[in-house]
């Protein structure tokens, strides 16, 4: 009895493991465009049963440096809230820099687990810039840098907790628990109006 017990926790610990494991190759697709000297690079991981789900809105990258936008949608056929998806857009520049500005427009905010914008110098030494999404950035940057990188993490279902969204916005708990919890996230995340001064 106590065999089949042991056999049973490994028997469902490697099955978890498995189930949740990252799936770093798999890319539903990845951009790069060199757009005036700047070399672009898109691309997007996911973590879950399923890896990456994430769906291009735009035709070409390039329309992140106009008003149209470069959006990109991110799904889900997983059935579990802890798994994610990541996207990462890297301005690849070698180059001085002295300011970034940029506009981003998020469907549903809520769905955010966590927004980076950093650059990297020529030490290979990453700085963050901002840790918090806010729809206008603006950030005096004055030195020659490798590459700035625009990072979105995107829940692929709502958490189960109030407390574990890192925007609530206006939301109340009980909308949360009426509207939102347990609800798959489809969220469309766009970057436009990219502005790199040297």
């Amino acid at each position: 009895m106590k065999r089949r017990v042991i056999l049973l926790i490994v028997l469902s610990g490697i099955f978890l493991s498995c189930k949740f494991s990252k799936y770093d190759e798999d890319y539903y697709y990845k951009i790069e465009e060199n757009i005036n000297g700047i070399e672009l690079s898109c691309y997007g991981t996911g973590f879950g049963k399923y890896g990456q789900m994430l769906e291009l809105k735009s035709t070409s990258i390039e329309d992140c440096f106009n008003e149209t936008g470069f959006s990109v949608q991110t799904t889900s056929t997983d059935s579990n809230n802890t798994s994610y998806n990541e996207l990462y857009l890297d301005f690849i520049l070698n180059g001085y820099i002295s300011s970034f500005t940029a506009d981003f427009e998020i469907l549903k905010v809520q769905g955010i687990a966590s927004f980076k914008i950093s650059y990297t110098d020529n030490d290979d030494k990453e700085t963050s810039l901002s840790t918090k999404f806010a729809q206008n950035a603006e950030f005096s940057i004055n030195k020659e840098v490798k590459k700035i990188s625009v990072y979105f993490k995107g829940y692929k279902f709502f958490p189960d907790s109030y407390s574990s969204i890192s925007y609530k916005e206006e939301m109340t708990e009980s909308e949360y628990k009426e509207m939102y919890k347990g609800h798959q996230v489809n969220n469309i995340f766009t970057i436009k109006n990219v502005c790199l001064n040297n």
